[in-house]
């Protein structure tokens, strides 16, 4: 590193590019090599007495340096998990990768998301970019939300990485399920009994209909009673 890149001062919103030449040992062995640098604060010195307390913080900067030769570069991919039936988006899709090689490795990747009942492509969905070690297993989230209407889907995962030679690996197609939410399933069943209910006492709703909407002069008027002859009183007895 510069002197010049050593002892600096960064203004507020400001930002300074850092040049640092690494100078690679002859028996380093080929692969992945790793180092940290650290950026710590500069405190004045006219502000530095017996009663003064300050609390230093540093910021670490992570260094991926592999050195040419043959090395081996492998991962393993799992297979890709998510819930079998989805009530909202998005719907996260997980997997591992596992690198069991000796250098670090970068995979780039996309999820290929199919909607199986009309066999169209919904589109593709890039894995986030991470740097996984020699060892060491990652875990990626992948949120899948976009135009994914209530249906049957599928969804596969591609990954490459390699600086040698690419190396591409497919997973097996996951499946799933978006469906509405539960709320919705209950109101279009009480929508459905509400409709047969109706059904089944049409006639009687008619006939309600018709009295309620019907105009008083189509009342019958209650009629007074003939009076009877002495003829059809004697008959009556």
């Amino acid at each position: 590193m510069d002197s010049k890149d050593r002892d600096f001062i960064l203004q507020p919103k400001a930002y300074k590019k850092v040049n640092i030449k690494v100078v690679v040992p002859e028996r380093a062995s080929p692969g992945g090599h790793y180092a940290t640098i650290y950026f710590n604060p500069l405190i004045p010195q006219t502000l530095i007495s017996d009663s003064s307390v300050f609390i230093y913080a540093r910021i670490a900067v992570l260094v991926f340096i592999q050195v040419k030769g043959t090395f081996n570069e492998r991962l393993i991919v799992n297979s890709l998990n998510t819930e079998y039936f989805n009530q909202a988006l998005p719907v996260t899709i997980k997997f591992n990768v596992k690198n069991t090689g000796d250098s670090h490795v970068r995979p780039t990747g996309k999820i290929n998301v199919v909607d199986e009942i009309n066999r169209n492509v919904v589109g593709d969905v890039n894995i986030p970019l991470q740097v996984v070690l020699p060892g060491t297993t990652k875990e990626y989230k992948v949120d899948i939300n976009k135009n994914l209407d209530p249906g049957f889907y599928s969804a596969l995962l591609t990954i490459n990485y390699g600086t040698i030679s690419e190396v591409s690996i497919k997973t097996e197609k996951l499946y799933f399920f978006v469906l509405p939410s539960i709320s919705t399933y209950l109101y279009i069943i009480l929508g459905i009994i509400l409709l047969l209910i109706l059904f089944k006492l049409r006639s009687r709703l008619k006939l309600i209909l018709k009295v309620l909407f019907s105009s008083h002069s189509s009342i019958p008027m209650e009629l007074t009673p003939r009076k009877l002859t002495p003829e059809e009183e004697m008959k009556r007895i």
